[in-house]
């Protein structure tokens, strides 16, 4: 496989009143690089990557503050999210590695994640924890598919 054809790296303090960054930048690097997702499709995009980012400030940081570090990619009509924390280790059996439809501690954030993007996974990478969400333009919205 290839590599990207586009990629944006940035870090944010990990902080509630950072996630707005991440949504910013979410939705112009998606106007410069495509794919061209619909509006739909660009609103769950930003809602499940918000869950994902305060699930970091809430439980990898307990909201003490680190960084987040970010990184947007395309490969053709995939999206591929990449984020990074110096947190807490998460548990094998924390949220992500539930079985999908099993409610971690609310439940909903993990919920709306999977139902966003097509793969959701989580490993550790050296001392850092690392959370990956894959979307492709032709992948089923979670609201459906009526207008």
């Amino acid at each position: 496989m290839s590599g990207p054809e586009f990629r944006l790296r940035f870090r944010v303090q990990a902080q509630f009143s950072e996630v707005g960054r991440l949504r910013e930048r979410l939705g112009t690097f998606l106007d410069r690089s495509g794919p061209h997702f619909d509006d739909r499709s660009r609103l769950e995009l930003t809602l499940a990557l918000d869950e994902a980012a305060n699930n970091i400030v809430e439980h990898a940081y307990s909201g003490n503050g680190g960084v987040i570090d970010v990184e947007y990619e395309t490969h053709g009509d995939d999206l591929v999210i990449r984020l990074w924390d110096n947190g807490i280790q998460r548990a094998a059996t924390d949220c992500i590695g539930l079985p999908e439809g099993t409610a971690g501690e609310s439940g909903m954030g993990t919920n709306i994640m999977r139902a966003t993007f097509s793969s959701l996974s989580y490993e550790r990478d050296g001392e850092r924890n690392l959370l990956i969400l894959r979307r492709g333009l032709d992948d089923q919205s979670w609201t459906g598919s009526d207008a």
